[in-house]
C-alpha cells in the first residue's frame, strides 16, 4: 500500500511539474514586443489646389504624432490613380481596438474647438469628414519593426 502512495506521489509529482513547465512556455517572454498592425485608408480630398493639399498633408502629418493611439502617420498620393485629390493614410497601431479610439480621437479634436489645428488640416476632407474610407489592416512583420 505504502508503495502505490509513493508511485502516486511521484507521478502527481511528475503531472504537475509538466503542467507548470507547459504552462510557462505558452506566455509571451517580457521583453518581447507587442503586435503592430500597419493601417492603410484610401481616401479622397475634395477641397483645395495641388499645393494646398500638400501643405495641408504635411500640417496633418505633424499634427497626427500627437495621438496616443497611432505612430508613424503618413499621408501620400494614390499609386496608379489618374487623380491626385486620392490620397493614402498610413499608420502603426498596437491592436485593433487603437484603430476605434484613432477614430473617436479625432472626431472629438473635430468637435472640441471651431478653431482648432486639426480641424483646419483636415480642411481638404470638409465639410462631411468622410475619413473612414476603405481600410486595410495587415499585421507587420518583424524586419520591418526593425526600421523603426
Amino acid at each position: 500500500m505504502k508503495t502505490i502512495i509513493k508511485m502516486l506521489f511521484v507521478a502527481l509529482l511528475i503531472i504537475g511539474t509538466t503542467f507548470i513547465a507547459h504552462g510557462r512556455s505558452l506566455q509571451a517572454p517580457v521583453d518581447q514586443k507587442p503586435d503592430k498592425y500597419e493601417v492603410t485608408t484610401q481616401l479622397v480630398e475634395e477641397k483645395g489646389t495641388y499645393e494646398q493639399r500638400k501643405l495641408y498633408r504635411e500640417f496633418l502629418t505633424e499634427y497626427m504624432k500627437n495621438c496616443p493611439y497611432i505612430s508613424n502617420f503618413n499621408i501620400h498620393e494614390e499609386i496608379d490613380s489618374h487623380n491626385d485629390h486620392d490620397v493614402v493614410w498610413t499608420y502603426d497601431v498596437n491592436n485593433w481596438d487603437d484603430i476605434t479610439k484613432f477614430y473617436s480621437w479625432v472626431t472629438n479634436q473635430l468637435k472640441a474647438s471651431k478653431n482648432n489645428g486639426l480641424k483646419t488640416a483636415m480642411t481638404p476632407y470638409a465639410p462631411d469628414y468622410a475619413i473612414g474610407g476603405r481600410i486595410q489592416v495587415e499585421k507587420r512583420d518583424k524586419a520591418a519593426l526593425a526600421k523603426y
